[in-house]
C-alpha cells in the first residue's frame, strides 16, 4: 500500500506537470498569435516543408544515398511535428480548458 509520504509527493508531481504544461500552453499561445513568428513561418518554415516534399517526392529521390534521404525525412517530420501538430495540440488543449 501506498504511504502518505509517496501519495504526497506524487500529488506534487503531478501539479507540478500540470503547471509545466499550462506554462508550454501559454508560451505556444504567444508564440502563434506574433505576428513576427506567423511571418517567419510563413515565409520560411512552410517554403522549406515544402521544398522537402518536392525533394523526396521526386524521381531523384531513387538517386539519393539511404542516409541523405532519411536525413530529408527526418527533417521534414520534425519541421511537420513543431509547425503542425504541437500548434494543434495546443489548440485543442485550449479548447479543453475552456
Amino acid at each position: 500500500m501506498e504511504s502518505e509520504a509517496s501519495k504526497e509527493k506524487r500529488l506534487i508531481e503531478q501539479k507540478q506537470s500540470q503547471e509545466t504544461a499550462n506554462r508550454q500552453l501559454k508560451i505556444l499561445e504567444t508564440l502563434q498569435d506574433l505576428e513576427s513568428f506567423q511571418s517567419w513561418r510563413d515565409l520560411i518554415v512552410v517554403p522549406t516543408i515544402q521544398q522537402l516534399e518536392a525533394e523526396i517526392a521526386s524521381q531523384e529521390a531513387d538517386k539519393m544515398s539511404e542516409v541523405i534521404l532519411r536525413s530529408k525525412l527526418k527533417h521534414l517530420n520534425s519541421l511537420k511535428y513543431l509547425f503542425y501538430d504541437v500548434f494543434d495540440q495546443a489548440k485543442a488543449q485550449r479548447q479543453l480548458n475552456k
